[in-house]
């Protein structure tokens, strides 16, 4: 099995955990979830997410939002929301990553080559994109990425302040992104991607030690039945399980999931924050400062 599970009772034995030295978690990054239900799933894969996807008009039917599930929409759906956030971001003066074939079109409201200009099968997100996702997905863009953190503490602290009820456990998953990095190198098809932004640009992001993971889909736009994809809404989990041979799986240590009474969310986000992991670190500036002492009076 791909992911080993464990349960702790307490924030210290969570805490106790996660520490360097009780566990050698060298190579591993970090995600919190509120909700160990939850699963490793890209936000724009999430089904409360795929109306916005949908081509069919009315986009509301009988009161309610269409859902749609074909790949040739979502991918250029995605494409034109990250187009829009370079162009707005770029037209007002913030510093973006350069990606040329996005400033190509820069001129036009759309760019209607999109899906003309993709001959033969394709990757996406394709590599000139990549940074320009992550810069959208830190900033709530909806993408393909997944983030994670290399700092299992803050991403505790995620998941602890993610907590609105004291039924169910919260999560953190460790996954061996050092392992699943080596062997995506050394098998060059391996569809596998991490994406680590440049910090320099982003403090928000340096002080969260953030870093994506992304699993590219391949396409081919002109294909036959290519309207007729479905989307892949399948886990990171998953998916690996799926991905890796068996004898890599039973080598490596790939997913840890580690989880915690929801009743205990309380106690872990007062020790992270004595332990210095508040909003004052995680989001730097004013803001963190001001949002870290009023959270003890609107507690």
């Amino acid at each position: 099995m791909i992911t080993e599970y464990k349960h702790f009772l307490s924030a210290n034995g969570f805490l106790n955990y996660l520490c360097s030295w009780n566990n050698d978690l060298r190579g591993y990054v970090f995600r919190g979830h509120s909700r160990e239900e939850y699963e490793l799933l890209p936000s724009i894969l999430r089904e409360d997410k795929r109306y916005i996807s949908d081509n069919q008009y009315p986009r509301i039917k009988d009161g309610e939002r269409r859902n749609s599930n074909l790949e040739w929409h979502q991918i250029q759906t995605e494409y034109m929301m990250l187009r829009e956030f370079y162009k707005l971001s770029d037209q007002h003066g913030l510093k973006v990553p350069n990606a040329e074939r996005l400033r190509e079109s820069l001129l036009t409201k759309y760019d209607l080559t999109f899906s003309l200009s993709m001959n033969g099968t394709h990757d996406w997100i394709p590599s000139y994109l990549l940074e320009t996702t992550a810069l959208a997905q830190h900033y709530g863009i909806p993408t393909r990425l997944l983030d994670w953190s290399y700092d299992p503490f803050i991403s505790a602290y995620f998941a602890a302040s993610g907590v609105n009820q004291d039924e169910g456990n919260l999560a953190i998953w460790c996954f061996n992104a050092e392992s699943i990095s080596l062997y995506s190198n050394l098998n060059k098809d391996f569809p596998f991607k991490v994406v680590t932004p440049p910090y320099s640009d982003n403090v928000n992001l340096a002080a969260q030690k953030g870093l994506f993971t992304h699993i590219l889909t391949k396409f081919d736009f002109k294909e036959i039945n290519a309207g007729q994809i479905k989307v892949d809404r399948t886990p990171l989990d998953l998916k690996l399980d799926n991905l890796l041979p068996s004898q890599y799986q039973k080598k490596e240590k790939i997913f840890i999931k580690i989880t915690l009474p929801c009743s205990e969310a309380k106690h872990l986000k007062e020790k992270l924050v004595q332990h210095g992991y508040g909003e004052s670190r995680i989001y730097p500036g004013y803001t963190g400062i001001a949002n870290q002492v009023m959270s003890h009076y609107n507690a």
